[in-house]
């Protein structure tokens, strides 16, 4: 199955779009909320990456294989 990434993923409309995804990919939901991102992570299919787009090695980092 393929992979796909979603940056803000813990915004509201990111959740959304995370939701949509997970239904026919694997999801790495990249976001700063970690409350929220481990709400994300009890979806099917979903993994949570914590971290800021702003942070050049935690964005790098958590999109490797998507």
């Amino acid at each position: 199955m393929e992979r796909v990434f979603v940056s803000g993923a813990t915004g509201f409309l990111g959740r959304h779009v995370v939701e949509y995804y997970a239904r026919e990919y694997n999801v790495t939901a990249f976001g700063r909320n970690e409350q929220i991102g481990n709400e994300l992570s009890v979806i099917p299919n979903v993994t949570f990456k914590q971290g800021h787009l702003e942070n050049k090695e935690e964005l790098h980092e958590a999109s490797k294989g998507c």
